[in-house]
């Protein structure tokens, strides 16, 4: 199976490889969205003056995935603006770009349930690690599911977008 990694890289090329062919060919989108502008749109939940406003800086999610928050601030960030305006940048980007990575390989999915484990009265309470939680999901077998529908994704981009890069016309 092919590790996340070369996937990475592969969905990378493909997306390469298709904007070059829209700014080379000058081919429209032909009803489209330019897949630049989708995730320009997507990164742009992440400005301050889009959703966060009353969070502390230190507190909010970006790009990177990560979430730091220190365990004696979990009552106030889940109690506070933070909890709410953290789910509000998850809904802004699964509205533009549902199949969106941060940085560190973690989904929305994986951000949304550490928000919630590390807000819930488990275990997990305080524990806004989104690798431990990621790994966590691995160790029960979750991840390798979706790593085999991410191949499988991967294959049906390559048979839908090969055929468009080959012409130019």
């Amino acid at each position: 199976m092919a590790s996340p990694a070369n996937i990475r890289l592969l969905w990378f090329e493909v997306a390469f490889l298709l904007i070059a062919k829209l700014c080379i060919c000058g081919v429209s989108a032909d009803g489209l969205e330019d897949p630049v502008q989708i995730v320009a749109r997507a990164l742009a939940c992440f400005d301050d003056r889009v959703v966060y406003s009353r969070c502390d800086y230190q507190y909010r999610l970006s790009v990177s995935g990560n979430l730091n928050i220190p365990e004696a601030q979990t009552d106030a960030y889940c109690s506070g603006p933070c909890l709410e305006e953290t789910d509000l940048v998850l809904h802004c980007v699964d509205q533009i770009m549902d199949n969106f990575l941060f940085y560190n390989r973690a989904t929305i999915r994986d951000i949304r349930d550490t928000v919630h484990d590390g807000c819930g009265h488990s275990r997990w309470r305080g524990n806004f690690n989104v690798f431990d939680h990621m790994r966590e999901d691995e160790s029960k077998g979750t991840r390798s599911m979706q790593q085999r529908g991410s191949l499988l994704l991967t294959l049906l981009g390559l048979s839908l977008t090969v055929p468009l890069l080959l012409s130019c016309g």
